[in-house]
């Protein structure tokens, strides 16, 4: 089952499949959270509510804000 990670820093996802190229191109963030497949269709493939962007909670989730 495919995993998958958020980095607050860059705002980016991250699916565990294609972390051994992350970590070998030197492109992995040190602050990668592991995030539920709900989060990850949520804030990855849906399109923001009006007015909202993609940003991070206090833990380091992905959230949508203002």
């Amino acid at each position: 089952m495919e995993k998958y990670f958020y980095s607050s820093g860059e705002k980016s996802f991250y699916p565990s499949s294609l972390m051994e190229a992350y970590v070998s191109a030197g492109t992995s963030p040190g602050d990668l959270l592991e995030i539920t497949k709900q989060e990850f269709v949520e804030f990855s493939l849906s399109e923001p509510p009006p007015g909202m962007q993609l940003s991070s909670s206090e833990d380091g989730r992905p959230e949508w804000s203002k």
